[in-house]
């Protein structure tokens, strides 16, 4: 707000005689009709921004005190600053909060500028919403809000509930993601499904999530490379919990799974049965990992992208799963139905047709074959429980129960959500 009214030379932006036109009407319209952005009208001082206030302060400029007119120009311009914020990053981003906003033009969108420009220039409103994104899944749940919402500015002051809270929450979580202007892959966890936006084309593919237990993390990432036939390091709490107790009752089990023992120097351990005792009893000087074949629990390609999580993209040699209509049903990773089509359609995106074939073979002879990618595809992994299809509202089971949780801290509510949803 410093830097806003810095640019303008401290002068006032909204306040003036009644004689002189400013767009305080029509940004306070948009304060009072928050609703239809999905935010909350709460947020925006409406004990203080009255439209009575306004006028009074206009019609009896000459008489009225300077701290009067300076407060009531600063909440507005708070007000709409802040708007503008929640509009572009949304108003609960994990990746920039408040404070940063306030001290840094982030990936060069620059909030007190935008206003600048919308106070001088023809359409004050068409300006301001430029700061919302322009991706058509947020364009079509903002057009169904509106419709449920209506035109009018009375209706956006209730507190919003089934649809029009879902679709707000979702508009919500859209503004989170860094928008792309090429090609990318989005993992939608709740509708699982694997969508690869190419070239003007949608290739769809279905996956399976995390558990609630262990719930797949949302995030932005970008695919550098893929493996054909990889090895898999078994995680130390399935290693532990899992894999000794089972190669300790059954002697045929490492190798019936392609499980190999190591010590952490990388030194194959031979697995008998008072190896596996000792083993036991100090399991974090040992690791597995199983080879390549039909049971490798990464299946027969994996896509690795850098993440925080150690989580990727792979294949699985339990195609069954993919059957049914919940599968939220793994670990943290996914696993994608027809992974050697997707690597096939990502090398020809990346100008790589020569690649396929070599893919194709190495699959064919169980051979491991790194493919690194000349334009890593950017990956959004999102978490949204709804979306608009052919015109029509499809909601999604709300599997991780976030959706809760962020209706409640968008709207300083507790809504409960009725049964169907």
């Amino acid at each position: 707000m410093a830097r806003c009214y810095q640019q303008n030379g401290y002068k006032l932006l909204w306040v003036a005689p009644d004689s002189v036109r400013t767009p305080a009407t029509e940004a306070m319209l948009m304060l009072d009709c928050a609703l239809q952005y999905g935010l909350s009208f709460d947020d925006y001082h409406p004990e203080d921004l009255l439209i009575d206030k306004l006028h009074y302060l206009s019609v009896h400029f000459g008489q009225t005190g300077n701290d009067q007119k300076s407060r009531f120009d600063i909440l507005l311009t708070d007000a709409v600053l802040y708007m503008i914020n929640n509009m572009h990053y949304g108003k609960l981003n994990p990746d920039f909060p408040d404070h940063y906003l306030d001290s840094a033009v982030v990936n060069g969108f620059n909030a007190p500028q935008l206003l600048l420009n919308a106070i001088h220039g023809r359409d004050f409103k068409k300006m301001l919403e430029t700061a919302q994104p322009v991706s058509i899944a947020y364009l079509d749940l903002k057009r169904q809000l509106q419709l449920l919402t209506g035109p009018y500015q009375n209706s956006c002051y209730q507190k919003p509930k089934d649809d029009i809270l879902k679709i707000a929450i979702n508009m919500e979580r859209l503004r989170w993601i860094t928008p792309e202007k090429g090609d990318y892959i989005q993992v939608n966890i709740p509708s699982y499904t694997l969508k690869f936006y190419h070239a003007g084309n949608l290739d769809e593919f279905k996956v399976i999530t995390g558990k609630p237990s262990t719930p797949t993390p949302t995030l932005q990432s970008e695919i550098n490379y893929f493996i054909t036939c990889p090895e898999w390091k078994v995680p130390s709490k399935m290693f532990v919990e899992e894999l000794l107790p089972q190669a300790i009752k059954d002697k045929q089990y490492l190798e019936n799974n392609q499980y190999v023992i190591y010590d952490q120097q990388g030194n194959y351990v031979e697995p008998t049965t008072a190896r596996l005792l000792e083993i036991q009893q100090r399991p974090g000087a040992f690791y597995a990992r199983q080879s390549v074949g039909c049971g490798n629990a990464l299946g027969l390609l994996v896509f690795r992208f850098p993440n925080t999580y150690g989580i990727y993209l792979h294949d699985t040699p339990f195609l069954e799963l993919f059957q049914r209509a919940d599968r939220d049903l793994g670990d943290q990773c996914i696993r994608v139905e027809h992974p050697e089509q997707l690597a096939a359609l990502i090398l020809e995106n990346d100008q790589s047709s020569e690649q396929v074939s070599n893919l194709h073979q190495a699959i064919s002879f169980y051979r491991k074959k790194q493919f690194n990618l000349r334009h890593p595809i950017p990956l959004k992994i999102t978490y949204l429980t709804c979306e608009v299809k052919g015109g029509r509202l499809i909601s999604y089971k709300d599997i991780y129960a976030m959706d809760q949780s962020l209706g409640m801290a968008l709207y300083h509510f507790n809504q409960i959500f009725s049964s169907k949803k």
